[in-house]
């Protein structure tokens, strides 16, 4: 069972409701892998500015790959829409693949150049306990095993696991310094050689096969030129049994600025081939401008009584023509929309601007 947060932001004091169901980009079967909801309606009173949706996945009891639901949610009345207006739910097969963290097992033997090998934790200093949360390359990881140089870990296998998986390079603890070498054995036999890494060498993905091997060995060794700052991560190292994807490789820091606000429900935006204004479009058929001194005032244009804005239609595509602004008469902006014909005004039903019924884009 999955519970999904709704949240009402900004003036709360009257009433206001939002429709939500399943479906969208969703590739689990209704009644197999989860169960349906039909279009239903949240209500939120005055002053309430959160409620759930809750979606019961269901245990098919079949070996097979991992599938997904979405639950989408429009049309509010008493409020605006922001843009986070799909949620997706991954529904993971429990046969196909279960993962062990080695940061949750007892190894049978461990040698650390400084100080203990630390669980869930750079290696730090001398002390146990006194690492830092496991950082490669800005990324953050929650689990794996910290090391200095000149280290080995022993897990006995058993013979019960498929795959063995890890990132791996220097903690972000010591700046582009120190510099070790990877080594990942089974039953004695080397099934990993990461070569030289340094502080400033990218992170590295480990992924080998131990089927049927009884004994894993992880070592990290000096680079034969001395171990000083030689803190080594083993982050988020696992064992898989059965078949598993290899997670999606890491992805740098990330940092959230603000550029523009005051917008209404935005879905893409372009550049001027100087790169001096940013055109933005707003769903609801809206494009404003961004220039030096921030959004302008006055909008682009406004095609709203033309745009059918209901569920995932609306103005969702911009695009700047290459020669715009430069004297060539080619100052275009070109939009992609689902378009409402004039002969929907004073219509009801299906047919009325915004509803559901077909409509062509433009």
């Amino acid at each position: 069972m999955v519970t999904i947060p709704v949240q009402r932001l900004g003036d709360a004091t009257g009433t206001a409701t939002i429709d939500y169901y399943t479906g969208g980009n969703t590739t689990g079967i209704p009644g197999v892998n989860y169960v349906d909801i039909p279009l239903s309606t949240l209500t939120f009173a005055p002053g309430e500015t959160q409620k759930t949706i809750t979606v019961q996945t269901l245990d098919d009891q079949v070996a097979g790959t991992n599938t997904s639901v979405s639950v989408l949610i429009e049309n509010p009345t008493g409020a605006d829409l922001g843009p986070s207006r799909t949620s997706a739910i991954a529904i993971r097969d429990r046969a196909a693949s279960t993962s062990t963290y080695l940061s949750d097992l007892s190894w049978t033997a461990a040698t650390n150049g400084w100080g203990p090998v630390e669980r869930d934790a750079s290696n730090g200093e001398a002390s146990a306990g006194d690492g830092n949360r496991l950082t490669l390359n800005g990324v953050s990881y929650t689990k794996g095993l910290g090391v200095h140089s000149n280290s080995q870990i022993t897990y006995q296998l058993g013979g019960a696991y498929n795959s063995f998986n890890a990132f791996v390079g220097m903690d972000d603890e010591v700046g582009d310094r120190g510099s070790v070498v990877f080594h990942v054995l089974a039953d004695g036999v080397s099934l990993f050689n990461s070569g030289l890494m340094t502080g400033s060498s990218a992170t590295q993905f480990v992924n080998v096969d131990v089927s049927g091997r009884q004994v894993l060995t992880l070592v990290v060794t000096d680079a034969s030129n001395g171990m000083g700052y030689d803190h080594a991560n083993w982050a988020d190292a696992q064992l898989i049994v059965g078949t598993a994807p290899p997670p999606p490789p890491p992805v740098g820091s990330v940092r959230r600025e603000s550029v523009v606000s005051d917008l209404i429900q935005p879905t893409t935006f372009d550049w001027t081939p100087s790169g001096n204004l940013m055109f933005i479009a707003e769903k609801g058929g809206v494009v404003k401008v961004v220039g030096s001194a921030g959004l302008q005032s006055t909008p682009f244009i406004d095609i709203s009584s033309q745009v059918n804005n209901v569920a995932d239609r609306g103005l969702l595509g911009l695009a700047i023509d290459p020669l715009f602004g430069q004297n060539q008469g080619r100052d275009f902006v070109y939009l992609l929309f689902t378009y409402d014909p004039p002969e929907t005004q004073g219509q009801s039903g299906l047919a009325a601007p915004d509803a559901r019924g077909n409509r062509p884009a433009r």
